[in-house]
């Protein structure tokens, strides 16, 4: 069973930005999956590997999305984009040292993380979106 469904409410309304953020909810879900089966220890460094890299290749897309419509609250969401980059590489560490307890908290807080971003700061820039589009 997947830990989070993608569903509309967290559509950006923006095909490529909401096929990446399916593509992270995919990530956060395939990791639920495998601690669910007992295997968090032998394949998520990979996941998490994966996942450090996808946030490399989305954020940069999404943030120049931002620019090119003047959201004025681009730095602050830059920001945001460093913490998570910032927390994956520390559970990234704390992986590669052996240390298996973080796997339920990361999952907890990736999940928290994602819902949060997706429906509250994501929200912030629909409207330029928008009048983007209808322009």
């Amino acid at each position: 069973m997947a830990l989070v469904t993608w569903n509309n409410k967290y559509s950006v309304g923006v095909e490529a930005l909401d096929n990446h953020h399916k593509t992270l909810i995919g990530y956060l879900n395939e990791l639920h999956a495998v601690m669910m089966r007992g295997q968090g220890e032998s394949i998520a460094g990979p996941l998490l590997s994966n996942l450090k890299g996808y946030t490399r290749e989305h954020f940069p897309v999404e943030e120049s999305i931002l620019a090119s419509v003047n959201f004025p609250k681009l730095a602050q969401h830059r920001e945001y984009h460093r913490d998570l980059i910032e927390r994956l590489e520390e559970f990234d560490l704390r992986h590669e040292n052996g240390d298996h307890t973080m796997y339920p908290p990361f999952l907890l807080f990736l999940r928290d993380w994602q819902i949060c971003h997706l429906l509250e700061q994501d929200r912030e820039y629909i409207p330029y979106l928008a009048m983007k589009k209808n322009n």
